[in-house]
């Protein structure tokens, strides 16, 4: 790194540190508001450890009104089991520690992304400084999300050596599901079998231990959180399904709709993954930045998930065009701060906006390998994908 580089990366870490820092402050600030916290799965922990089954309170309309703000039990049961702990204490309190395991999780997340992408103690400190300064970090915290926790996980999975860590990293991502069809498609054609079958072990055991709370059948069990998924979350409006639902909401009836957006999101993260998968120019860190980038723009989602975008941000350095990192800044830039500006676009314009960004995204990563593998003095092999 030149001198005139290095100084550059010094003013850039100095003038991003307070804001960093407020962000931090204003989302702790945000998310111990009463009306807060709606997204922090505490109601379903606290159901589950008296004996209640969260998912069936919500479909049947809480009427107990046992559910808190807005914390609908959307998620797989191995979530209620890792939460327990919070859920013996108190709401205030546990959303309190939440958030501070939250950040802790966070600051984990980007040590294995420097790492991985070999970025140094300083670019590192100015990739951490970029993501808690961003907006996606301040809506998550505040809302008390789950995305720090799938981030990590999703890092042990793809950033980490042993199968194991990584079957059982992959496991716990399922958490928030919307997230996996990418990640365990894009393994399967890959034939890493060893890794999909250890991933098993966690919901299967969190299945097994809500069944032993709970005593629901265990055939209604298992597909209760997708029922609530489908009647009780907020429809999104920047994703492969959102896009479906939209175009085919002019020829077919609502119900139809619903069903082909489903269908639409997991073909499309089918065909990705096995377009992923045969692509032997990409390296295995272009790859890991791929579908991160393409996790969020599959299956339905919320704006806080594009703090997935950090793992792309990584690969930057690797990006060999200028041209390319500048746009891919650019890029970043919007998502993470410039949120404001969408506030002034149609719903149906953002989400086609949104959309063509991701794969604007995903064009300069592969391009960027695309371009080593057919004129690079660099031999090939280097760039193939280590990930098995």
């Amino acid at each position: 790194m030149t001198n005139r580089k290095r100084i550059l990366l010094n003013i850039l870490i100095v003038l991003l540190f307070p804001i960093a820092v407020g962000n931090i402050i204003l989302a702790f600030h945000q998310g111990l508001q009463p009306a807060r916290g709606q997204d922090f799965q505490w109601s379903g922990t606290f159901m589950v450890l008296h004996h209640i089954d969260p998912w069936k309170q919500a479909l049947t309309g809480d009427k107990q009104h046992l559910i808190l703000l807005n914390q609908v039990p959307n998620y797989l049961h191995e979530t209620y089991l890792l939460l327990v702990p919070f859920g013996l204490m108190g709401f205030h309190k546990a959303r309190i520690l939440w958030a501070v395991v939250n950040c802790s999780m966070c600051l984990i997340s980007m040590l294995i992304l420097g790492s991985y992408f070999r970025l140094g103690s300083r670019l590192t400190l100015l990739l951490a400084l970029i993501f808690f300064s961003g907006y996606p970090f301040r809506q998550s915290l505040g809302y008390g999300q789950q995305d720090f926790f799938e981030l990590l996980t999703f890092c042990c999975a793809f950033c980490l050596a042993p199968i194991a860590v990584r079957g059982i990293a992959l496991g716990l991502s399922y958490v928030k599901y919307n997230f996996s069809p990418v990640f365990v498609f894009y393994l399967l054609f890959k034939k890493s079998w060893k890794i999909v079958l250890i991933s098993m072990i966690p919901p299967l055991l969190g299945l097994l231990g809500v069944w032993i709370m709970v005593r629901t059948p265990l055939a209604t069990l298992i597909v209760e959180p997708f029922m609530v998924s489908r009647n009780g979350v907020v429809v999104t409006a920047a994703d492969v399904m959102a896009l479906t639902r939209w175009l085919a909401a002019y020829v077919l009836p609502w119900h139809q709709v619903e069903m082909l957006s489903y269908l639409a999101g997991i073909v499309a993260s089918a065909v990705y993954s096995f377009h992923l998968s045969k692509a032997r120019y990409l390296s295995d860190r272009a790859v890991v930045a791929c579908l991160a980038t393409a996790s969020i723009v599959m299956m339905r989602h919320g704006f806080y998930d594009f703090i997935f975008l950090v793992v792309p941000l990584a690969n930057i350095k690797n990006l060999t065009r200028e041209s390319a990192k500048v746009a891919s800044a650019l890029i970043f830039g919007f998502f993470w701060y410039g949120a404001r500006i969408s506030t002034l676009m149609s719903v149906n314009a953002r989400m086609v906006l949104d959309i063509v960004l991701i794969a604007a995204l995903l064009y300069f990563i592969e391009s960027n390998d695309r371009l080593k593998d057919s004129g690079s003095k660099v031999p090939v092999e280097q760039f193939r994908p280590s990930i098995p």
